[in-house]
């Protein structure tokens, strides 16, 4: 008589919540590092919305030099569930013409 091997099957939804919990956390982590990176001269701000913790919004400023010198970007950042493997969508809030 052969033996079986038990196996642990994780639902699909586990799966899911797992990889958006992963995310979050890596999103969460690269929004701390914003604080130390050369970055933060052109980022005033970037933080999580409460509501859905996937969707960061974030003021830019536009770079020295540049045509968008002392301009401001307000940006709305989507992340995947599968954030980093996935890349994530920018949409930008505010227009000037």
């Amino acid at each position: 008589m052969p033996l079986h091997r038990r196996t642990h099957h994780t639902s699909p939804t586990s799966k899911i919540n797992q990889l958006k919990m992963a995310a979050i956390f890596r999103i969460e982590n690269d929004l701390k590092d914003f604080n130390y990176d050369d970055y933060n001269e052109y980022i005033a701000y970037a933080k999580r919305q409460d509501e859905d913790p996937l969707i960061v919004e974030a003021c830019l400023i536009g770079p020295k030099s540049t045509p968008y010198e002392d301009d401001t970007f307000i940006v709305k950042i989507k992340f995947s569930d599968n954030y980093p493997v996935k890349k994530q969508k920018l949409f930008f809030i505010n227009f000037f013409i």
